[in-house]
């Protein structure tokens, strides 16, 4: 239940502004605080450090020049924010709850359930797609670093534990 408050107060509401706007923000850790009412469960979400911010460029908005640092095409935009809101993220709540509770593999389940429920029209495509992807992105550092491209990272495919059905 309290992952479950989680999600609805952080993830879902990242897939809907993504949706509904075409912003993505850096949601990891060290950016995100989840606020806790008085009896601990998950009642607001923040995110901050803008620099991370980024717009999907089917989602231009008034104003913003198309070729501004912020704008990504719609797969890159979509690929930072499944590394930093779900595999930096997520998976670190997962692993940390998951080995002082039910494990891991319940706490998948929990998150494939919260996101099979998404009906937000904008949210629920991307919702699909986290439930029915074979990998998520994570992003190789050490690589990216060797390579050069700490503007344009290299990026490792990791099997996606929320997958549900082909």
């Amino acid at each position: 239940a309290w992952l479950r408050r989680w999600l609805a107060v952080s993830l879902v509401p990242l897939l809907e502004l993504f949706g509904s706007a075409g912003l993505g923000f850096e949601a990891h850790p060290q950016n995100t605080l989840v606020a806790t009412d008085g009896d601990g469960w998950p009642a607001a979400c923040w995110v901050r450090d803008l620099e991370g911010a980024h717009v999907r460029r089917d989602h231009l908005p008034d104003g913003l020049a198309a070729d501004s640092p912020l704008v990504y095409p719609p797969e890159e935009a979509w690929r930072r924010l499944r590394y930093h809101a779900v595999v930096n993220h997520l998976a670190l709540l997962v692993a940390v709850l998951g080995r002082h509770t039910v494990g891991e593999e319940a706490l998948w389940a929990t998150v494939a359930g919260v996101l099979a429920e998404v009906a937000d029209p904008g949210a629920a495509p991307w919702a699909r797609d986290l439930l029915t992807s074979p990998t998520l992105p994570a992003k190789a550092h050490l690589r990216s670093w060797a390579a050069g491209r700490g503007e344009d990272p290299v990026y490792l495919d990791l099997p996606n534990p929320i997958r549900m059905g082909p």
